[in-house]
């Protein structure tokens, strides 16, 4: 019986190692850098473009995430890639489907942490060439919660920043916005 349960197990481990490819590389499971998301605000206006002539992640000042997180608990746990303002007063922490990347033409939920009692505002523009305004919805309800939700969709890749608005506190942010065609297919 012993001898059986050896042989067994050593059948089964032969059928592992055939299903593993040859020169298969590990994938990392870190996510690339990404730019950080803005605050939403109960309006959304357009900002003017700049007339930067040749788009370049490598030229746009990309805003890195924060490392910690917002204070309540429930809001904290929404997702790892927040972007917060100096005082942390002020946070926009983007839906963790997206893995930290933003994408043209997609929306993006972005969950914003504020104060209770304050309305949000939020503006984007398009760094590096001319573009449609960025479409930005921010329902109502949200007044007296400690977090307001929101959508955000980038017509044109590019560097985009991202600026937000909660009674007396404020957030800016620069994003790398990818194409769409570059979007994962099991992403929304």
């Amino acid at each position: 019986m012993v001898r059986y349960l050896y042989v067994r197990l050593y059948l089964v481990s032969l059928g592992l190692v055939a299903c593993t490819v040859v020169g298969s590389r590990p994938t990392s499971l870190t996510p690339p850098p990404t730019t950080p998301a803005p605050p939403a605000m109960a309006t959304a206006t357009a900002l003017p473009a700049s007339s930067v002539s040749s788009p370049s992640a490598a030229d746009c000042p990309v805003t890195p995430f924060a490392i910690d997180r917002p204070s309540h608990p429930n809001t904290a746990a929404f997702t790892d890639t927040w972007y917060r303002n100096p005082e942390g007063t002020l946070w926009a922490g983007l839906d963790p489907t997206f893995k930290g990347k933003w994408y043209a033409a997609t929306g993006h939920k972005v969950l914003w942490a504020k104060g209770v009692g304050l309305t949000l505002q939020v503006r984007a523009r398009h760094l590096d060439g001319t573009s449609p305004p960025a479409e930005i919805n921010i329902p109502d309800g949200y007044r007296n919660f400690p977090y307001q939700a929101s959508g955000m969709t980038f017509p044109t890749p590019g560097c985009w920043e991202v600026e937000g608005v909660a009674g007396p506190h404020r957030i800016r942010f620069v994003i790398w916005v990818l194409p769409a065609d570059q979007k994962p297919i099991e992403i929304p």
